[in-house]
Protein backbone atom coordinates (compact mmCIF):
# COMPACT_ATOMS: atom_id res chain seq x y z
CA UNK A 1 0.00 0.00 0.00
CA UNK A 2 1.54 3.42 -1.29
CA UNK A 3 0.44 6.22 1.40
CA UNK A 4 0.67 9.76 0.79
CA UNK A 5 2.72 12.33 3.70
CA UNK A 6 -0.04 13.74 4.45
CA UNK A 7 -4.04 13.88 3.39
CA UNK A 8 -3.59 17.87 3.56
CA UNK A 9 -0.29 18.06 1.74
CA UNK A 10 -1.59 15.79 -1.09
CA UNK A 11 -4.77 18.07 -1.31
CA UNK A 12 -2.70 20.76 -1.23
CA UNK A 13 -0.35 19.69 -3.98
CA UNK A 14 -2.82 18.18 -6.43
CA UNK A 15 -4.73 22.31 -6.35
CA UNK A 16 -1.45 23.37 -6.69
CA UNK A 17 -1.34 20.72 -9.74
CA UNK A 18 -4.56 21.81 -10.77
CA UNK A 19 -3.75 25.91 -10.96
CA UNK A 20 -0.14 25.13 -12.90
CA UNK A 21 -1.80 23.40 -15.18
CA UNK A 22 -4.24 26.47 -15.58
CA UNK A 23 -1.55 28.76 -16.45
CA UNK A 24 -0.31 26.55 -19.01
CA UNK A 25 -0.99 29.15 -22.30
CA UNK A 26 -4.26 29.43 -23.77
CA UNK A 27 -3.17 31.66 -26.60
CA UNK A 28 -5.57 33.96 -25.87
CA UNK A 29 -5.68 37.48 -27.86
CA UNK A 30 -5.73 40.49 -26.01
CA UNK A 31 -6.57 43.79 -28.29
CA UNK A 32 -6.06 47.15 -27.05
CA UNK A 33 -7.26 50.67 -28.22
CA UNK A 34 -4.85 52.57 -26.26
CA UNK A 35 -0.71 52.87 -27.20
CA UNK A 36 -0.15 53.53 -23.03
CA UNK A 37 -1.71 50.13 -22.60
CA UNK A 38 -0.48 47.64 -25.05
CA UNK A 39 3.38 49.43 -23.81
CA UNK A 40 2.54 48.67 -20.81
CA UNK A 41 1.39 44.98 -21.43
CA UNK A 42 4.45 44.31 -24.15
CA UNK A 43 7.23 46.15 -21.95
CA UNK A 44 10.58 45.83 -24.59
CA UNK A 45 9.56 46.78 -28.24
CA UNK A 46 10.36 47.73 -31.54
CA UNK A 47 9.30 51.19 -32.96
CA UNK A 48 9.04 52.01 -36.50
CA UNK A 49 8.17 55.37 -38.33
CA UNK A 50 8.00 56.02 -41.73
CA UNK A 51 8.81 59.68 -41.56
CA UNK A 52 11.34 58.91 -45.33
CA UNK A 53 9.52 58.20 -48.33
CA UNK A 54 10.34 55.54 -50.31
CA UNK A 55 10.48 51.88 -50.73
CA UNK A 56 9.94 49.83 -47.33
CA UNK A 57 11.27 46.71 -47.11
CA UNK A 58 12.47 45.44 -43.11
CA UNK A 59 14.49 42.22 -42.47
CA UNK A 60 16.55 42.47 -39.86
CA UNK A 61 15.64 39.89 -37.31
CA UNK A 62 17.14 41.61 -34.41
CA UNK A 63 15.16 44.92 -35.33
CA UNK A 64 11.56 43.46 -34.81
CA UNK A 65 11.67 40.48 -36.52
CA UNK A 66 9.91 41.84 -39.67
CA UNK A 67 10.16 39.55 -42.79
CA UNK A 68 9.38 42.70 -45.14
CA UNK A 69 5.84 45.21 -45.40
CA UNK A 70 4.23 43.30 -48.31
CA UNK A 71 1.16 43.92 -50.52
CA UNK A 72 -1.32 41.36 -51.27
CA UNK A 73 -1.42 41.51 -55.14
CA UNK A 74 1.33 44.36 -55.28
CA UNK A 75 4.78 44.49 -54.98
CA UNK A 76 6.71 42.54 -52.30
CA UNK A 77 7.01 45.89 -50.07
CA UNK A 78 4.99 49.26 -49.03
CA UNK A 79 6.02 52.23 -49.70
CA UNK A 80 6.58 55.37 -47.19
CA UNK A 81 4.68 58.75 -48.21
CA UNK A 82 3.89 62.09 -46.48
CA UNK A 83 5.17 60.12 -42.88
CA UNK A 84 3.11 57.17 -43.45
CA UNK A 85 3.02 53.43 -44.91
CA UNK A 86 1.39 53.08 -47.58
CA UNK A 87 0.89 49.69 -49.91
CA UNK A 88 2.78 49.86 -53.58
CA UNK A 89 2.30 48.44 -56.90
CA UNK A 90 5.16 48.99 -59.52
CA UNK A 91 7.09 50.86 -56.89
CA UNK A 92 4.66 53.56 -56.81
CA UNK A 93 2.48 54.15 -53.64
CA UNK A 94 -0.76 52.83 -53.46
CA UNK A 95 -3.10 53.26 -50.41
CA UNK A 96 -5.96 51.23 -52.12
CA UNK A 97 -3.45 47.97 -51.60
CA UNK A 98 -3.39 46.34 -48.80
CA UNK A 99 -0.21 45.88 -46.25
CA UNK A 100 1.07 42.94 -45.33
CA UNK A 101 3.78 42.22 -42.31
CA UNK A 102 4.97 38.98 -42.35
CA UNK A 103 7.32 37.89 -39.88
CA UNK A 104 10.51 36.18 -39.61
CA UNK A 105 9.88 34.63 -36.41
CA UNK A 106 6.60 34.64 -34.64
CA UNK A 107 5.79 38.23 -33.09
CA UNK A 108 3.69 38.49 -29.29
CA UNK A 109 2.70 42.08 -29.68
CA UNK A 110 1.77 43.95 -32.83
CA UNK A 111 0.35 47.79 -32.92
CA UNK A 112 0.09 50.48 -34.97
CA UNK A 113 -1.47 54.30 -35.29
CA UNK A 114 -4.18 54.47 -38.95
CA UNK A 115 -4.16 57.57 -39.94
CA UNK A 116 -6.48 57.52 -42.76
CA UNK A 117 -10.35 56.91 -41.68
CA UNK A 118 -12.56 59.19 -42.62
CA UNK A 119 -15.32 58.65 -40.04
CA UNK A 120 -17.39 56.65 -42.20
CA UNK A 121 -14.87 53.62 -42.79
CA UNK A 122 -13.48 51.10 -40.82
CA UNK A 123 -9.70 49.50 -41.24
CA UNK A 124 -10.12 45.79 -41.71
CA UNK A 125 -6.82 43.76 -39.80
CA UNK A 126 -6.65 40.28 -40.29
CA UNK A 127 -4.41 38.96 -37.71
CA UNK A 128 -2.92 35.12 -38.52
CA UNK A 129 -1.60 33.37 -35.97
CA UNK A 130 1.78 31.04 -35.32
CA UNK A 131 -0.85 27.96 -34.17
CA UNK A 132 -3.24 28.38 -36.59
CA UNK A 133 -6.27 30.31 -37.68
CA UNK A 134 -7.03 33.87 -38.68
CA UNK A 135 -9.20 36.75 -37.13
CA UNK A 136 -10.10 39.60 -38.30
CA UNK A 137 -10.66 42.96 -36.45
CA UNK A 138 -11.95 46.46 -37.53
CA UNK A 139 -11.34 50.00 -36.22
CA UNK A 140 -13.02 53.00 -36.68
CA UNK A 141 -13.38 56.71 -35.21
CA UNK A 142 -16.07 59.12 -35.03
CA UNK A 143 -13.07 62.49 -35.73
CA UNK A 144 -12.10 62.15 -39.60
CA UNK A 145 -8.26 61.40 -39.91
CA UNK A 146 -7.64 61.71 -35.89
CA UNK A 147 -4.88 58.79 -35.53
CA UNK A 148 -6.74 55.41 -33.91
CA UNK A 149 -4.44 52.48 -32.46
CA UNK A 150 -4.82 49.42 -32.70
CA UNK A 151 -2.94 46.75 -30.78
CA UNK A 152 -2.67 42.93 -30.48
CA UNK A 153 -0.84 40.53 -27.97
CA UNK A 154 -0.98 36.96 -27.89
CA UNK A 155 1.32 34.25 -26.30
CA UNK A 156 1.37 31.75 -28.92
CA UNK A 157 2.89 33.77 -31.71
CA UNK A 158 1.51 36.25 -34.29
CA UNK A 159 2.51 35.22 -37.95
CA UNK A 160 1.49 37.59 -39.89
CA UNK A 161 -0.81 41.33 -40.51
CA UNK A 162 -2.80 42.83 -43.22
CA UNK A 163 -4.25 45.88 -42.93
CA UNK A 164 -6.56 47.19 -45.44
CA UNK A 165 -9.90 49.84 -45.36
CA UNK A 166 -13.65 49.91 -45.96
CA UNK A 167 -16.78 51.33 -45.48
CA UNK A 168 -18.65 48.91 -43.98
CA UNK A 169 -17.32 46.76 -40.44
CA UNK A 170 -16.89 43.60 -42.19
CA UNK A 171 -15.58 44.82 -45.40
CA UNK A 172 -13.76 42.37 -47.53
CA UNK A 173 -13.29 44.10 -50.63
CA UNK A 174 -9.98 45.48 -50.31
CA UNK A 175 -9.55 48.40 -52.61
CA UNK A 176 -12.86 50.19 -51.56
CA UNK A 177 -11.40 52.53 -49.40
CA UNK A 178 -7.61 53.98 -49.28
CA UNK A 179 -5.81 53.57 -45.98
CA UNK A 180 -2.29 54.77 -44.71
CA UNK A 181 -0.48 53.76 -41.24
CA UNK A 182 2.28 55.09 -39.41
CA UNK A 183 4.27 54.51 -36.09
CA UNK A 184 4.48 50.93 -35.95
CA UNK A 185 5.53 48.56 -32.67
CA UNK A 186 6.57 45.30 -32.77
CA UNK A 187 6.99 42.90 -29.43
CA UNK A 188 9.55 39.99 -29.94
CA UNK A 189 9.17 38.70 -25.97
CA UNK A 190 6.52 36.59 -25.16
CA UNK A 191 3.20 38.90 -23.25
CA UNK A 192 1.96 37.01 -20.13
CA UNK A 193 -1.54 37.62 -20.08
CA UNK A 194 -2.71 38.83 -16.20
CA UNK A 195 -4.42 36.06 -15.51
CA UNK A 196 -1.17 33.47 -16.10
CA UNK A 197 0.20 36.00 -13.66
CA UNK A 198 -2.05 35.76 -11.04
CA UNK A 199 -2.60 31.93 -10.92
CA UNK A 200 0.69 31.50 -11.15
CA UNK A 201 1.42 33.26 -7.80
CA UNK A 202 -1.24 31.06 -6.11
CA UNK A 203 -0.36 28.14 -7.65
CA UNK A 204 3.49 28.86 -6.09
CA UNK A 205 1.62 30.05 -2.54
CA UNK A 206 -0.27 26.78 -2.26
CA UNK A 207 3.06 24.66 -3.09
CA UNK A 208 4.86 26.97 -0.51
CA UNK A 209 2.35 25.96 2.03
CA UNK A 210 2.18 22.33 1.16
CA UNK A 211 5.81 21.93 1.23
CA UNK A 212 5.59 23.75 5.03
CA UNK A 213 2.58 21.21 6.21
CA UNK A 214 4.90 18.32 4.64
CA UNK A 215 7.97 19.46 7.05
CA UNK A 216 5.70 20.23 10.12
Amino acid sequence: MIRTASSSFARAASAAAVLAAACAPAFAATVYDSRTSFNAAVGTHYDYNFDTDGLVTILSSSQGHLAGVSTVGGDATGRARSGGLEGSIGGVADAFTTVKFDFLQPVYGFGFDDLDLNGAEWAIIDVSFTAGGTTRYSVTTTTPFDPVFFGITDAGGLASIQVFSNNIQAGTDLQLRANVIDNVSIAVAVVPEPSTWALGLAGLGLMGVAARRKSA
